[in-house]
């Protein structure tokens, strides 16, 4: 069952990617290139450190798929710039990678579901200032497949657990203030 659901949540979320790409290709939403860059990054390094731990996550596989192809939009069409912030997020992804080669592959999980949190505050910050400049419907998908994700997880440890309960936390501070009135 958890492995049927595993594969429902990556195709969720690489459908979850749908609405949220024409929304971008529509001018109604403009990603936030430096969160792409760590989501994407950090994503294919956790993605990694899960397999050499002896794991697998759908999860990631259909968060992989998309994010590549909203990176790519976002070079054009996304909203630039790279703040302290940014840059320390991506430090820090780099540090997961160096934690990885010296320790353990859950050190570099850890670390870099850190830095995704991390690296989501600035789309997060802006959502909640403007209440704007995502899609929606997009972001409740992907809080549901999140939550589908959870429940999906093989066994509680941090390789198999990690990433949906990260996900699940992120999408949700991302929906949440959609759906709340503009001030």
């Amino acid at each position: 069952m958890n492995s049927a659901l595993g594969i429902i949540s990556a195709l969720i979320f690489f459908a979850a990617f749908v609405p949220y790409i024409l929304a971008i290709m529509r001018g109604e939403c403009k990603p936030k290139r430096s969160s792409w860059i760590i989501w994407s990054s950090m994503d294919t390094v956790t993605f990694a450190a899960i397999i050499a731990a002896g794991s697998f996550s759908w999860l990631l596989v259909g968060a992989l798929s998309g994010a590549y192809i909203v990176l790519a939009l976002s070079t054009q069409r996304g909203e630039g710039g790279w703040s302290t912030l940014d840059k320390l997020c991506l430090a820090g992804g780099a540090f997961g990678i160096i934690l990885w080669a010296l320790t353990k592959a859950q050190a570099a999980i850890i670390s870099n579901i850190v830095v995704l949190l991390v690296g989501s505050v600035p789309t997060i910050v802006s959502v909640w200032r403007t209440r704007t400049g995502e899609d929606k419907f997009a972001w409740t998908l992907y809080t549901l497949d999140s939550a589908i994700g959870i429940m999906a997880v093989p066994a509680w440890t941090i390789q198999d657990a990690a990433i949906p309960i990260a996900f699940f936390a992120i999408d949700f501070a991302i929906v949440f203030p959609l759906y709340l009135k503009k001030n």
